[in-house]
């Protein structure tokens, strides 16, 4: 690996000598040899120096494959029982179960107090009438 950044660094340094003091030396830098041999080196010093972002940019991708893959074989290893729901779904099901039983135990708490309201209304009725009845007939005998 030493090699190889030390092979580098040499290209690099060639290239920048041949392009600042190429002149000096008689050396012509707008040669096709010289300008394809720069633009080579550029073009391999671009694509090195961008390879661990290409690395970076691709790790998400193969994260989600290796999450997705390993939920898969989770999924499967795990015991043929019933399979369990979401959070919301499991609420979703208490909320209905409660609403169900209130639906089913709300008519029998509301009878006996209906029926208590209905005898405590016929009872103002009763004693109502009975006390207009009463008045009325006291009225008749002291009008007289």
């Amino acid at each position: 690996m030493a090699l190889l950044a030390l092979l580098w660094l040499g290209l690099i340094v060639g290239m920048l000598w041949l392009t600042l003091v190429g002149d000096w030396f008689n050396v012509n830098t707008n040669q096709a040899y010289y300008r394809g041999l720069i633009s080579g080196v550029a073009d391999a010093f671009t694509i090195i120096m961008l390879a661990p972002f290409m690395v970076l940019c691709a790790l998400p991708i193969v994260a989600a494959v290796a999450l997705f893959i390993w939920r898969r074989q989770r999924r499967k290893a795990q015991p043929a029982g019933p399979e369990k729901l979401p959070i919301f779904w499991r609420l979703e099901n208490i909320v209905d179960g409660i609403r169900a039983r209130v639906a089913t135990s709300t008519p029998k708490l509301a009878r006996p107090v209906i029926s208590a309201h209905a005898a405590g209304a016929f009872a103002r009725s009763l004693l109502g009438q009975t006390k207009e009845i009463v008045s009325r007939e006291i009225n008749r005998y002291v009008d007289r």
